[in-house]
């Protein structure tokens, strides 16, 4: 069976980095997992729109039937930027697709303040 993929929200996001989340079920047989990353929607999940992250091989899911959690880092990032992104996971049953997701970079440092005290 194709494995069956989830993309999950990103994490560690700040205005030039952040962490892309995916998990991915091998559905028994030998599965990797990769994300496809762009500033343009593609309206649909699929492995031919903007950058490949990682820009090839992927995270090795074993061949079990659990769910597993992958994870990867995009290229740098601009500040104020919208990003479209989804999961992707491959075996020799076939190819998984995730939900596209976005997220927008700040513009501007988070700054955190204290009342005067």
């Amino acid at each position: 069976m194709a494995p069956t993929v989830t993309t999950g929200g990103p994490s560690s996001l700040t205005m030039s980095t952040g962490t892309l989340t995916g998990y991915g079920s091998p559905g028994g047989d030998a599965t990797t997992a990769w994300f496809r990353f762009a500033t343009a929607s593609p309206g649909t999940c699929n492995d031919t729109f903007g950058t490949r992250v990682p820009g090839t091989g992927g995270t090795a899911l074993g061949g079990g039937s659990s769910y597993v959690s992958f994870s990867n880092a995009p290229p740098t990032l601009t500040p104020g930027t919208t990003y479209y992104y989804c999961a992707l996971a491959s075996n020799a049953k076939g190819l998984g697709t995730g939900a596209v997701r976005s997220f927008t970079t700040p513009s501007s440092p988070l700054v955190v303040t204290q009342p005067a005290s």
